[in-house]
């Protein structure tokens, strides 16, 4: 007996309803998640980060499906809201990847991969000698951003005799196409496809044509290649745009010299049809990829992938891009403001005694003309949410006139703190590299909490505390501003003071993390607080 389609619908609806856990404020450092999508809609002014509901923590869940996490301003999210749950049994539930959502003709259209855990065929017929699972891309449909998303029918849009996956929509004079990757997996060389839809999106209307090969991009290894155990060439995560020449660009990924990698491929004619040309030189190339560009409410581009490509420590990173003359993408070159100037969004406090978010004493203010007041009063920081790895920190500083317990008799004493890993637990002096910011020091490596770099040829002995001294002394005179910059590249580390190196290092045993300045018995004051990173 077939089920009415009116039953069908209720049933989308009350899984999706039942499948709802409560939701909390979050940062993107702290969501696990692969294959990070972005819709940014006019309609509501809200972001929507799109994420598989399973299989991103270490955490069981038995319900298998797509989650959302909505933001005004790119900093902090809230949810996850289950958009898609999917029925059990299904014809495929045995992983869930790379969900998107599409606005498109007034509704809104779910593209997500899903791996049944029947097989295609046995791995001893197939090329690579890889499991051969029943995969696809899926499409489903809702009148909102936060679903609940529906199926057209229970199975993929795409061949069904395929490994396909990574699935998005591209729209050209009118008519829909699916742009998909052919999986190395069951082909080796894996491909980039793409297939004509219907208007509606229900079902495909063609064969899928092939655009390239991953072997047409020189970047691209073998994953043996890029020190994997897996004999293929990957084709990921394809994202397609025009850039401001009206050219037609497409964003893929794929395994380089440093794992995984983002690259560029432009159309030759401008069409979906290409030729396709491969640009040599990868966008992203250390082991971060599947990206996808969209605009900010304020017309900046916004490039986002999850970074490193390891489990469970990938994150979503959000960079600016930027076209250069040829009208290919890179990641912007310029600072970008790290305090805002105006208020603390992007940062929270911590004090001995009162913790997270408590400054009963005012520590932390902002004054007129951009101005942030660190009173010194108590100890602690304000820290960035935001992780970062590979940057360039410039700020300005001069000392206040107060001092406080314990530290009257002593030099005005603060501090940028670095590498401060995203989870670790809150504490007046957490495992960190310091840029020491105190009179006469100005400059000074500190490696708190065990942590090493090598100087002159040596590595220091992991100690709670550990002091490398600066080589020269560049700080003005009380009153004075200050220029304290910070450069930090996969483990190399520079301390800059008034335009002059004062301390570099290398090897450094933390390589990311979050951005503290202290509060440490002394009053000070910051501003043109910039930072960029690549």
């Amino acid at each position: 007996m077939k089920t009415p389609a009116f039953l069908l619908s209720f049933l989308w609806v009350l899984l999706s309803a039942s499948a709802q856990t409560p939701t909390k404020t979050v940062y993107l450092s702290d969501i696990q998640v692969r294959d990070p999508y972005i819709l940014a809609d006019t309609t509501s002014h809200t972001y929507y980060l799109y994420v598989q509901n399973s299989g991103r923590s270490e955490e069981k869940n038995p319900n298998k499906g797509v989650d959302v996490y909505q933001s005004k301003d790119l900093q902090q999210w809230t949810g996850p809201t289950h958009v898609l749950t999917l029925p059990n049994p299904y014809w495929a539930r045995k992983s869930v990847w790379a969900p998107e959502v599409h606005a498109y003709q007034g509704k809104y259209y779910l593209f997500v991969t899903l791996t049944s855990e029947d097989k295609l065929q046995p791995e001893p017929g197939s090329v690579t000698q890889q499991p051969q699972w029943k995969r696809g891309t899926q499409i489903f449909y809702a009148s909102s951003p936060l679903g609940p998303f529906k199926e057209f029918a229970a199975k993929s849009h795409t061949p069904p005799n395929w490994m396909s996956l990574d699935g998005t929509l591209f729209v050209e004079k009118g008519l829909p196409y699916l742009v998909f990757c052919h999986e190395w997996a069951q082909i080796h060389d894996g491909t980039i496809e793409m297939m004509p839809l219907s208007k509606n999106l229900s079902k495909p209307i063609g064969k899928p044509t092939t655009l390239f090969k991953a072997s047409t991009a020189p970047w691209v290894k073998n994953m043996q290649a890029a020190g994997l155990a897996l004999n293929g060439l990957v084709t990921d995560g394809p994202f397609l745009y025009h850039n401001a020449k009206g050219q037609l660009v497409m964003i893929w990924s794929s395994f380089g010299e440093e794992k995984y990698a983002i690259g560029q491929a432009v159309s030759a004619s401008g069409s979906i049809k290409g030729p396709w040309k491969q640009v040599a030189e990868p966008l992203i190339q250390k082991n971060g990829g599947h990206g996808m560009l969209f605009q900010t409410f304020d017309h900046q581009w916004r490039l986002v992938f999850h970074q490193p490509n390891d489990h469970p420590f990938e994150r979503a990173q959000l960079v600016r891009v930027q076209e250069n003359a040829d009208g290919l993408l890179q990641v912007a070159t310029d600072f970008t403001p790290l305090f805002n100037g105006r208020n603390l969004n992007g940062f929270y406090t911590y004090l001995k005694g009162t913790g997270i978010n408590t400054d009963p004493l005012g520590v932390f203010t902002v004054e007129k003309e951009g101005i942030l007041h660190i009173s010194g009063e108590q100890f602690g920081y304000l820290c960035t949410h935001q992780v970062y790895r590979n940057f360039h920190l410039k700020a300005e500083f001069k000392w206040g006139e107060k001092k406080y317990p314990p530290r009257l008799n002593e030099p005005r004493d603060s501090g940028i703190l670095y590498h401060l890993a995203r989870n670790a637990k809150d504490t007046i002096w957490p495992t960190s590299i310091e840029c020491q910011i105190q009179q006469g020091d100005c400059g000074d490596f500190w490696l708190i909490g065990g942590t090493t770099i090598v100087v002159n040829g040596l590595r220091n002995d992991p100690k709670p505390f550990y002091r490398s001294p600066k080589i020269a002394d560049k700080e003005k005179p009380h009153g004075e501003w200050n220029t304290v910059e910070v450069i930090s590249q996969d483990g190399m580390c520079t301390h800059i003071v008034n335009g002059q190196v004062v301390n570099e290092g290398k090897l450094a045993s933390v390589k990311e993390g979050k951005i503290l300045f202290q509060s440490e018995g002394a009053e000070i004051y910051y501003r043109n607080m910039q930072i960029k990173e690549w």
